[in-house]
């Protein structure tokens, strides 16, 4: 917005070229942010059974294909991200990307494309 009228190596934006950009990223939003190509559906999805592998590892078994889980916690100093796999041939193996807070339950979120995620406990899993 500083640099319309303005000439430098290339030429100046115009206030078209401003006006169009802004409009651009107003209703296309950042390009990096998944899009939904369906409407949204809720759906409860089958149980997790989940085990620690090692310190650095979760399995997570799970029946729908291609979904992604996410573990979480929610601690007194905000959320914990723990770490996030897709579910291949019935599980996800998922690496510890930050220590999970010793005591406070490790939840789970299952989510697919076009759907909304819903969150499960994963059976009181603790580190």
């Amino acid at each position: 917005m500083t640099q319309v009228g303005v000439a430098g190596t290339t030429e100046a934006p115009t206030a078209d070229d401003l006006t169009s950009e802004l409009y651009l990223w107003r209703a296309l939003s950042d390009p990096t942010l998944q899009m939904w190509t369906a409407r949204p559906l809720r759906v409860l999805y089958p149980a997790f059974a989940v085990a620690w592998v090692n310190s650095l590892t979760l399995e997570v078994k799970y029946a729908t294909e291609r979904a992604k889980i996410t573990a979480f916690q929610e601690t007194k100093d905000g959320i914990v991200h723990v770490g996030r796999a897709e579910v291949i041939n019935g599980e996800a193996i998922m690496p510890v990307v930050q220590p999970p807070v010793a005591g406070a339950p490790i939840q789970l979120v299952a989510s697919l494309d076009d759907d909304v995620s819903l969150k499960l406990t994963g059976s009181g899993l603790k580190n």
